[in-house]
Formats: C-alpha cells, sequence, structure tokens
C-alpha cells in the first residue's frame, strides 16, 4: 500500500482483503483495522469498521469515538450516522441516537435507514404501531442494507406481544444484548463485501 494523503481511502481490493481477514478470523479484528489505519488513517469506511468491532466486543466509548471521527472524515457517510444512532438506542439513549441520526435527513424519504430510524425513535416514545408499520414498511423496501432485516424482524416480533405492549417501557423492546453487540460487527462485514458500499 501506499498513501499519498491523509484524506486518502485504501483501494477496494486492499478493502476486501480486509474485511475477508476479518470475516475469516484470520487475525485480530482490531488488530487488523488499526494496521491499515496507521496506512489510511482518513478512511472513514475503516473507522466505522473498528467502532463496528468495538461495540461488538461492548467497548461502547471507543466505538462512539470511532464512527464519530468517520463523520469528521465524511460527513456525508450515512451508515456512519445510522450506526452510531443504532448503538445509542442499544444503550437506551433515545435523544444521543436522535442527534446522531439527524445526519440522515438529506437521505430520501424511502430510505430504508430514514425509516428504520423513524420507527426505533417512535418506539422510544411508546408508539408502538407507529413504530411497527416503519420497522415493517423499511423491511419491505430495504435494499441499502438487507443484513438489517434479521435484526430488525426480532425488534418488530416483540412489538407483536399485546402484552409487551400494555406493560413494557420502549427500552425492553429492543433485542437481547448479547444480540444486539455483533450485529454492527456482522453488518458491517456484509455492508463491505457488497460492491454497492464503495466510497
Amino acid at each position: 500500500m501506499t498513501n499519498d494523503s491523509e484524506n486518502a481511502c485504501c483501494d477496494d481490493a486492499d478493502l476486501d482483503i480486509l474485511v475477508n481477514a476479518l470475516r475469516t478470523g484470520q487475525a485480530d479484528d482490531l488488530t487488523r483495522i488499526d494496521e491499515a489505519l496507521a496506512v489510511w488513517p482518513g478512511d472513514h469506511r475503516l473507522w466505522v469498521l473498528k467502532g463496528a468491532v468495538l461495540a461488538a466486543g461492548r467497548l461502547h466509548d471507543g466505538a462512539r469515538q470511532s464512527f464519530r471521527t468517520a463523520l469528521e472524515r465524511a460527513p456525508g457517510f450515512a451508515p456512519a450516522a445510522f450506526f452510531l444512532g443504532l448503538l445509542e438506542m442499544f444503550d437506551s439513549q433515545p435523544e444521543a441516537a436522535a442527534a446522531a441520526w439527524r445526519a440522515l435527513d438529506p437521505l430520501p424519504a424511502d430510505s430504508s435507514m430514514r425509516i428504520f430510524r423513524d420507527g426505533m425513535l417512535a418506539l422510544a416514545e411508546n408508539r408502538f404501531d407507529q413504530a411497527a408499520a416503519l420497522i415493517e414498511r423499511g423491511l419491505r423496501g430495504n435494499r441499502e442494507l438487507p443484513e438489517l432485516n434479521d435484526y430488525f424482524r426480532a425488534v418488530l416480533a416483540s412489538l407483536s406481544s399485546e402484552a409487551e405492549r400494555a406493560g413494557r417501557s420502549a427500552e425492553a423492546k429492543m433485542p437481547e444484548p448479547d444480540q444486539d453487540q455483533d450485529v454492527l460487527r456482522r453488518l458491517m462485514l456484509a455492508r463491505y463485501s457488497a460492491d454497492s458500499t464503495r466510497h
């Protein structure tokens, strides 16, 4: 690899090699990502990958900082804002999630990231019917991040229980923490294996 600028991104071939190593467990995830960042510190995609791995390891402060660094490098990179907001929801911080997710406002109205965002914020405000309708709509048209579907189906399943909807708080509607922690890592690896994720 050669680095011409601190703002340069690694090429797609290098990113593919890194993602394949992370997927197959060829090396310690953080070590591989940090090695890549030492060469390409301006690559926002690498910072998002690091955030996802840190979140999977329950190192949420480090994950937040990595997602925020990604947004500093590329303010318009919607996945970084989406995953930062999702992490805040995992930690039952809907106000922080809403703040992070404001960066998604420029996306088209039919963007699955925007629709899922609106559904999760409705859930946080105990607007269960609206949350369910939005999540269902997001699932029907999700071509941006299809790897999200299993996670949001689990959220939707929790909303389908009348007993839960009548007697539990919004935070309880999130799937179990163990499922939450790994969803970002798995999602990011799947995302960066697709051609639609480039720069």
